[in-house]
């Protein structure tokens, strides 16, 4: 009995939230990242156990007609805890940054400090495409799959969680629960490869997507009942009808009978994300990567007119450079590779680093053409692809 308590007294549990976007138009991610640091808190979470990275404009910005708040429903109960709460903010939201705290770098800022005992959660919620997710627009180097099973590899071998959640919203993340193999780690995603994951809540009062279907799901599972991460990850399957959410990692096998309530803390029957008002009948969602497009048509101002025809051209942009480097390789249509089950990955990955330091990341709403280097790489050698990435 001793040992016991002695073994629960020196168990913690901590918590790595980000969202990767900025811009008004991406408000879901910030106001998903909110909401679940608002339900980590309200379960008694230690505050200093919790790494926020967050670009932190969709609170203050102009557009915001509920200044200074974050709202996760129609009910308007403000979920935004303050600057204060979100330990990087700004150019802070890096991929290297993410990286940082996960491994404990502590030249970074406040980081993981987690031991072999404690269990660690892991919530990434923004854009992604097969391989990476995003970070904001303007900050260079994607967070890519390849690294982000370094880092995990790395948190194994430095004892530093005993038992690891880590959930991703993103588009095309249901690759990365085949890269997490450490022994102990459970991966979830909100959609397979190449499927996107969908904004969901439209508010007409805010003018915006206020979440995300799979982490709404998420969220209303987790503070409704406690689950064994198997019957919560089928019941998010039903909950997410639009997108095909993924799980895996190299625990899976060994925690699925383990309870939710590990890494969120004890369950409260005190559901606070359940909607106040009436839910309508149809609950409005859009593909994520169309939802920045919807609402500037939907606005029609010349402002938004005219961001909505530089997006479209920098698109045919580099839909014209990856269709050039596909010429290159004597590649007729890139529409008909698609050879799902023969990646290149470590071809990708450095086709990728050498097309983004010549042309920049794409726009968020671009990252999906990524997959066209993917293809390239299942039917052409690396030598060959990455030359003619430089050629162009």
């Amino acid at each position: 009995m001793f040992l016991l308590l002695s073994s629960l007294a020196s168990s913690a549990r901590w918590a790595v939230l980000m969202a990767g976007s900025n811009d008004w138009y991406n408000y879901r991610h910030q106001a998903d990242i909110a909401t679940i640091y608002d339900l980590l808190i309200n379960r008694s979470f230690p505050a200093d156990h919790i790494i926020t990275i967050a670009y932190n404009d969709i609170p203050s910005d102009s557009k915001n007609p509920y200044r200074n708040k974050l709202f996760h429903n129609v009910d308007h109960h403000n979920m935004y805890h303050g600057a204060s709460h979100i330990d990087y903010t700004g150019g802070k939201v890096t991929a290297q940054s993410f990286y940082d705290v996960l491994t404990e770098n502590k030249t970074a800022g406040k980081v993981l400090e987690s031991t072999a005992e404690d269990d660690v959660f892991i919530y990434y919620d923004n854009h992604g495409a097969d391989g990476i997710l995003g970070v904001p627009d303007g900050v260079l180097e994607y967070i890519t799959f390849e690294r982000l099973q370094e880092c995990v590899n790395t948190m194994h071998k430095k004892g530093m969680y005993k038992r690891l959640l880590f959930m991703v919203e993103a588009c095309e993340s249901g690759h990365l629960p085949g890269f997490i193999k450490a022994p102990n780690a459970v991966v979830i995603t909100a959609a397979k490869y190449s499927e996107s994951s969908m904004g969901s809540i439209f508010d007409p009062d805010v003018d915006n997507y206020l979440s995300n279907e799979f982490t709404f799901a998420a969220i209303d599972l987790i503070n409704q009942t406690d689950l064994k991460i198997s019957e919560f990850y089928d019941k998010l399957v039903k909950g997410t009808p639009s997108s095909t959410p993924q799980i895996g990692g190299g625990g899976y096998e060994a925690l699925k009978d383990t309870y939710i309530s590990t890494w969120f803390g004890e369950y409260k029957n005190e559901p606070k994300n359940v909607l106040a008002k009436p839910r309508p009948k149809i609950v409005e969602k859009m593909s994520q990567r169309e939802v920045l497009r919807h609402l500037l048509k939907k606005r029609g101002d010349l402002h938004s007119l005219k961001k909505l025809h530089a997006l479209d051209a920098n698109r045919a942009k580099i839909e014209k450079k990856l269709k050039d480097i596909a010429y290159l390789l004597n590649i007729d249509d890139l529409n008909k590779v698609e050879n799902p089950t023969k990646e290149n990955w470590s071809c990708f990955f450095k086709a990728l680093e050498a097309f983004t330091k010549k042309n920049g990341n794409l726009h968020q709403d671009d990252m999906g053409l990524t997959r066209k280097l993917l293809d390239m790489c299942a039917v052409r050698s690396e030598e060959n692809v990455i030359k003619a990435v430089h050629v162009i």
